[in-house]
């Protein structure tokens, strides 16, 4: 009978614990979160199946998902550097930066042979967070990117049949690539609708009607400025110069619209509305 320990019980993590759950009710889930509220509801709901202490959930695991923020997630690949490991243990993590990651788990493979380790990160979530959101199908048909850094093809491929119940699409990908691309569709989108919104919030501070009469375009377009703050400044903070890059390229590109309406360029105009509608449809 395989074993999975999972740190870290939030939205992802609880949602992976029901994924497998679904799999296959025969493999034992061990896990544990700072919130004993998250790993609380999930023993009562039936969905892990004991609530254990980081070393004592390594040691017992073939299958270990770190579901930790990423300061969290370097720092256990540090203890992971120091810990017996079987051979045969896998490891893998969730966090939405890479590079730092990947340098790390390279540091902690350097001081224990034992340790494999994949990176990973599912491409999808909800500003709503803690193990009662989760959801069996919060990955559905979402880009699952892996990361590897020392796993064999073998053991990407229990990883992913492990999972196969999100129904995601597994991807690989180098972590420059994986920065990169979630700086400009994750990290860039959220810092805009953040910015967006405390714009709007000053712009209409004096006025009798403000923010109640937004239409659905400012609420669809803002909805993920709802999400945990404390995630998401350090999400910033662990990508910022790849996120500072992109602002100044969004900035131009907002900087040439802004002047092609002062100057009433109707071609310019209507050329990066009409660019902007049919990329979004091909999506």
């Amino acid at each position: 009978m395989e074993t999975v320990f999972i740190s870290g019980m939030g939205l992802i993590g609880s949602s992976i614990a029901r994924i497998i759950r679904q799999k296959n009710k025969a493999i034992k889930l061990l896990a544990e979160d700072v919130k004993a509220t998250n790993t609380d509801y999930l023993l009562k709901e039936g969905l892990i199946d004991e609530i254990v202490a980081f070393e004592q959930g390594v040691k017992a695991a073939d299958f270990v998902f770190l579901a930790t923020p990423v300061s969290i997630i370097k720092q256990q690949l540090q203890q992971l550097g120091d810990l017996p490991l079987s051979s045969k243990t896998i490891v893998t993590d969730v966090g939405s930066t890479k590079l730092s990651i990947m340098a790390v788990a390279k540091k902690a493979i350097q001081k224990n042979k034992q340790l494999r380790f994949i990176g990973g990160h599912p491409m999808s979530g909800s500003h709503l967070t803690g193990s009662q959101n989760g959801h069996v199908h919060l990955f559905k048909e979402a880009f699952y990117f892996l990361i590897n850094q020392n796993g064999s093809d073998d053991e990407i491929k229990q990883l992913t049949s492990l999972l196969s119940e999100s129904c995601s699409r597994f991807t690989r990908l180098s972590a420059e690539e994986h920065d990169q691309l979630v700086g400009i569709t994750s990290h860039l989108p959220h810092l805009l609708a953040t910015t967006l919104v405390n714009t709007a919030t000053k712009e209409l501070k004096d006025q009798t009607m403000g923010l109640e009469t937004a239409a659905n375009g400012f609420k669809k377009t803002t909805e993920i400025a709802q999400a945990d703050e404390v995630m998401w400044q350090a999400i910033f903070l662990e990508n910022k110069a790849i996120i500072a890059d992109q602002i100044n390229h969004f900035q131009a590109e907002l900087e040439q619209l802004k002047q092609a309406i002062l100057s009433d360029d109707q071609a310019t105009v209507i050329n990066q509305i009409k660019q902007a509608k049919l990329t979004r449809q091909s999506l």
